[in-house]
């Protein structure tokens, strides 16, 4: 959700943010790795995602039921965020003489099977010989 990555650039623009947000019905669960002089509070997330749930059009009008759809002032929030691992933040640390790509957070799916030997990852394929 860019809505955090805003609010921990705001406040401090060295933050790293390596966050997801999972919604499963009225359950919001904020997970990942965070690097940041940021403080943020149970409720301040709470708040980042009912903005956010409105901004998209989550209005909570009536159109749908509560069992239809997510109402922003009937969320659950979990945050699961750690510290980001010194690994990674050395990774993007523009101290160092070379500066890496971190944690790159990538989507990889595939599609792997025995009826041939063609492995489909992302959008490209890999080829296996025997």
């Amino acid at each position: 959700m860019n809505s955090i990555v805003d609010r921990f650039i705001s406040g401090d623009r060295d933050s790293r943010v390596a966050s997801e947000v999972f919604i499963a019905g009225k359950n919001v669960i904020i997970g990942g790795e965070i690097k940041s002089k940021v403080k943020l509070s149970l409720d301040d997330y709470r708040q980042i995602v009912e903005s956010a749930l409105v901004d998209i059009g989550y209005r909570g009008d009536g159109y749908f039921s509560r069992d239809e759809t997510i109402y922003p002032d009937d969320i659950d929030v979990q945050v699961l965020l750690n510290a980001q691992s010194p690994d990674i933040s050395q990774g993007v640390d523009e101290k160092m003489e070379r500066l890496g790509a971190g944690d790159q957070g990538d989507y990889v799916w595939g599609i792997p099977g025995f009826w041939n030997q063609i492995f489909f990852i992302g959008q490209g394929a890999i080829y296996l010989t025997a």
